[in-house]
């Protein structure tokens, strides 16, 4: 009977153990997706900064998980190595773009009726882009792409 029990327990044991080592080297989903922020990016795409007035940038989600973007941004310019935003009343539609899990997306960004024709300097276009953590419990964030307007 101790000889039964002592296997029963052994047995018992090695299956937990594996169990355990199971899960450690496959991933269980337990309801919370996996997100990295330095896994989406965006950046300026090139040959497309032809005028002061519009770009295409490249919205880049290396997630497995869907974000989701609008069209609002905004500019800011590098004064004195500090970055400052550009002071204007902006008004954007409330639309909001899916960006799927391991994708990209090019959006062109015509800034010439918010902010004018741009003067020569570094630029930064920012974004904001939000993920559903959980349900009805939205994570927000911003990416920016860096240019620069100059005479070339």
């Amino acid at each position: 009977m101790k000889k039964n029990l002592k296997y029963l327990i052994i047995a018992t044991l090695l299956i937990v153990a594996v169990i355990i080592i199971w899960l450690i080297f496959n991933k269980v989903d337990n309801g919370k997706k996996e997100f990295s922020i330095n896994d989406v990016s965006m950046s300026l795409k090139d040959e497309t900064l032809a005028s002061y007035t519009e770009a295409t940038f490249i919205l880049k989600n290396d997630n497995n998980i869907d974000m989701i973007y609008g069209d609002s941004y905004t500019i800011e310019v590098e004064k004195d190595g500090k970055w400052e935003k550009i002071d204007v009343k902006v008004d954007f539609n409330g639309i909001a773009y899916n960006l799927k899990a391991k994708s990209s997306k090019e959006i062109t960004i015509n800034w010439e009726n918010t902010y004018g024709k741009l003067e020569l300097g570094k630029y930064r276009l920012i974004k904001n882009i939000s993920y559903e953590k959980e349900k009805d419990n939205y994570v927000n964030f911003s990416v920016n792409a860096e240019f620069i307007l100059d005479e070339d």
